[in-house]
């Protein structure tokens, strides 16, 4: 699993990586290097003015971000055999912070969220949000940045199948009755096999899950920057979301906010997770956990990473 950071005078941009498959940690590694070098160079040549509808500047950040991902797929595939991802891939969520706005593009189960604050009583901005807290005179509010992808979703899930895939939970099957046990996520098969298994719908790598419809096309989502609402965003691989909910993690982060401590709300939430795989496995493994928590403000941005 890896982390990235990047900043300019204007912007940053920050990322999660989290591998799977037994050469996962070797495509993270390659994905974060390469990743925001090929965003950087998407962005230099969306800004060379292009004969078009206007005639001027035709790239935004969003198509940038988009063909970085394409770019780094295309970079990726070129060091197979070195790397070898036919079976092996990485989630990617990726957020750009712009004085004026937060663009978010993401591949798989990792997840970006935004806590916001405003005074109680005030209505929901958007359908994404849902509420966390009350406190004082203010309510805080999640507000999703990315989405998950998961294989059983109908809109993920009809387009595996039309590419030939299937979608089921792991099975079992006990070699004396026939009978078939169901265990855990939905996942993406070729449609007559047993393989690969792949529990999220989009990533970077699984070749051949994306050769039945897994796809490395990012969702992405622009929303406007509220200066004086938007408080905090938490970016963490589902070592975090598997038993924390957006909701408690902000909950969980809001006190530290107040004592502008980011480093001990990444802590926080990281042993937090821990406790609960500890608890639900029954001491067994604990899926890799990658933690960022930014503070947002007028003029600033204070980040801090926990990797566990």
């Amino acid at each position: 699993m890896r982390a990235a950071g990047q900043s300019n005078n204007s912007s940053q941009l920050f990322g999660v990586f989290d591998g799977h498959g037994v050469n996962g940690h070797h495509v993270s590694a390659f994905v974060n290097h390469a990743y925001p070098q090929n965003f950087q160079n998407a962005l230099k040549e969306g800004q060379q003015p292009k004969r078009g509808v206007n005639d001027g500047i035709v790239q935004s950040e969003e198509n940038a971000m988009r063909m970085a991902f394409r770019q780094t797929l295309e970079d990726l595939l070129h060091r197979r055999p070195v790397i070898e991802c036919n079976y092996s891939g990485t989630t990617a969520v990726v957020l750009l912070i712009k004085e004026d706005a937060l663009i978010c593009a993401n591949l798989g189960d990792s997840r970006a969220i935004l806590a916001t604050r405003r005074n109680k009583g005030e209505p929901l901005n958007s359908k994404r949000e849902s509420f966390v807290h009350n406190e004082d005179l203010t309510t805080w509010l999640c507000h999703p940045l990315s989405k998950d992808h998961k294989p059983n979703d109908p809109i993920e899930q009809q387009r595996i199948q039309l590419s030939g895939g299937r979608v089921a939970p792991y099975c079992e099957v006990n070699p004396v009755t026939g009978s078939r046990h169901y265990i855990g996520p939905a996942r993406i098969y070729v449609k007559h096999g047993d393989y690969p298994g792949l529990a999220m719908s989009r990533s970077l790598g699984d070749m051949v899950a994306h050769s039945v419809g897994a796809s490395a096309d990012p969702d992405i989502y622009r929303k406007q920057r509220n200066q004086e609402q938007d408080k905090f965003v938490i970016i963490a691989s589902d070592g975090v979301w598997e038993f924390v909910s957006s909701e408690e993690a902000i909950k969980i982060v809001i006190p530290f906010w107040h004592k502008g401590n980011p480093t001990q709300a990444c802590e926080e939430l990281t042993k937090l997770a821990i406790e609960r795989w500890n608890r639900e496995e029954s001491g067994g493994s604990v899926d890799d956990i990658t933690c960022i928590v930014i503070f947002l403000s007028h003029t600033s941005v204070f980040p801090s990473l926990t990797e566990q």
